[in-house]
Order: C-alpha cells, then structure tokens, then sequence
C-alpha cells in the first residue's frame, strides 16, 4: 500500500492570478505546499498570515529577481552586481515564510 507523495504547486503555474487566490485554489486542489514567487506577495506581514490560515507550506520561493545573469522575459537590474543585491534582498524578505528552499534560474 503507498500513500500519495505530498503535492506542492508553484505560482508560475498560475501566473495571473494573486497570491490569496493561489492559497485558496492550491488548498482547495488538495496541496500541502505552495511555491512563492515573490513578485505576487504585496505585504509580507498579512502574507505570512494568509500562509499560515491556508494550512499550506512554503516549499520553494522565487526571488522576483531569480537569476544572476538577466534573463529576456523576467525584468530586474542588467548588472549581474546589482541583481546579486536584489536577490539577497528577496532572501532575507522570504526567510518568515521558512521554505525548504529558493529556486533560482541559471
């Protein structure tokens, strides 16, 4: 007898809609885990609290900034300094949701 692994979805897979939708539609589909992308978060704070009221983890989150090198279809900075900053930034900005990773596209 197997059980069913755990389900995590990523934001990617639904890109045009909003976090809080996301939560809904993720936990509704049968989730434990959802994959941040950081660019649908708004206030990190009411977030957080939504997270925690889905009943859904933090896998993975995607710094909005995702790669250290540019990439043609995500914006961010040109320099690959500059990006290493921002990603940075999004690293510490993720930390309260405690995923089990980031993911970052090379």
């Amino acid at each position: 007898m197997s059980e069913r692994p755990p389900l995590s979805i990523c934001e990617y897979t639904t890109v045009a809609a909003s976090f809080e939708e996301d939560l809904d539609a993720y936990a509704s589909a049968g989730a434990e885990g959802i994959g941040i992308c950081e660019f649908k978060l708004g206030d990190e704070e009411a977030a957080l609290t939504r997270l925690h009221e889905s009943g859904l983890r933090a896998t993975h989150c995607v710094p909005a900034v995702p790669s250290i090198l540019p990439l043609p279809l995500l914006a961010g900075p040109e320099e690959p300094a500059e990006r290493i900053e921002a990603i940075c930034r999004s690293l510490h900005r993720l930390a309260p949701f405690e995923p089990g990773c980031c993911l970052f596209l090379t």
